[in-house]
């Protein structure tokens, strides 16, 4: 979501950008990564010094 010149990166009713950190839980640990970039079609979160980026799907229109 783009709202003025900040993109913004939506999980449920969140909304995160660049640099916020979100806790993600994995086998019973709480890791907080960091949201590294935000594009039109992916966005990047990095943990320590990995990073790894994703595609962003698109959301289908109901009729």
């Amino acid at each position: 979501m783009q709202l003025g010149d900040t993109a913004y990166l939506l999980f449920g009713q969140k909304k995160f950008k660049e640099g916020d950190s979100m806790p993600i839980s994995f086998q019973g640990a709480t890791y907080e990564v960091q949201i590294s970039a935000i594009e039109r079609t992916s966005f990047t979160l990095r943990l320590n010094k990995e990073e790894i980026t994703r595609p962003i799907k698109p959301v289908a229109n109901k009729p």
